[in-house]
């Protein structure tokens, strides 16, 4: 029997559709670090700076020892620990395809010692010079900007730390829209800055999904 003409335009509409649909695809690599390392991602101390991001599956730190929250997302997390002031930056780039939508999902722990939030005069990430800096940011980069620039190279602010924000959170669940820069290869980048007292940063979970 010969398929009327309606169900033949219903059959390929349907398969056509079916063809078109692409599966979400996750970018970031290591995005939980359970390798136990750095593997696919990049850090940055600035010169002089004490410390930095380590991966840990500890609740001491092994330099301030504070107590901090265990990891939220299998064992470990990358976590900064320092025994002085310093700015310490931690990345990933990743290649957005073209038309298809994309959102960034990270996980973010602060526990912070000092009395309050700074913000340098400045709104830079510079550790020294004489100014109060106490402060964590996660941006969306272009890619070729200097690593801790805070003006034009960075495409979208997605989280900075203010004063009077809570000194100690748990797991904080942050989500961008990177939909914008389809076609773009942008920077995920992790940064946090301090000198007034010991500044615990907590990521883990950090994923780009393209849909």
């Amino acid at each position: 029997m010969r398929r009327s003409l309606a169900a033949m335009i219903a059959f390929a509409f349907a398969v056509a559709c079916k063809d078109s649909t692409q599966p979400p695809l996750h970018l970031i690599e290591n995005g939980s670090f359970e390798t136990g390392d750095f593997t696919s991602w990049t850090t940055f101390d600035a010169a002089g700076s004490a410390g930095g991001f380590i991966v840990s599956s500890d609740t001491v730190m092994p330099t301030s020892t504070l107590v901090v929250l265990e990891p939220p997302d299998s064992t470990f997390a990358a976590i900064t620990d320092q025994g002085g002031g310093g700015t310490h930056v931690l990345y990933q780039d990743v290649a957005l395809p073209a038309n298809r939508s994309a959102a960034l999902h990270a996980t973010i722990y602060l526990l912070n010692t000092a009395g309050d939030y700074v913000i340098a005069a400045t709104g830079g990430l510079a550790f020294d010079g004489g100014a109060a800096n106490q402060q964590f940011r996660v941006d969306v980069m272009n890619p070729g900007a200097g690593v801790t620039d805070v003006s034009a190279g960075v495409l979208l602010n997605v989280y900075q730390t203010q004063p009077g924000d809570p000194l100690e959170t748990g797991y904080l669940q942050l989500t961008a829209d990177l939909t914008p820069f389809a076609g773009q290869t942008v920077r995920i980048r992790f940064a946090e800055v301090d000198n007034q007292n010991f500044f615990h940063v907590g990521v883990d979970a950090v994923d780009v999904v393209v849909n």
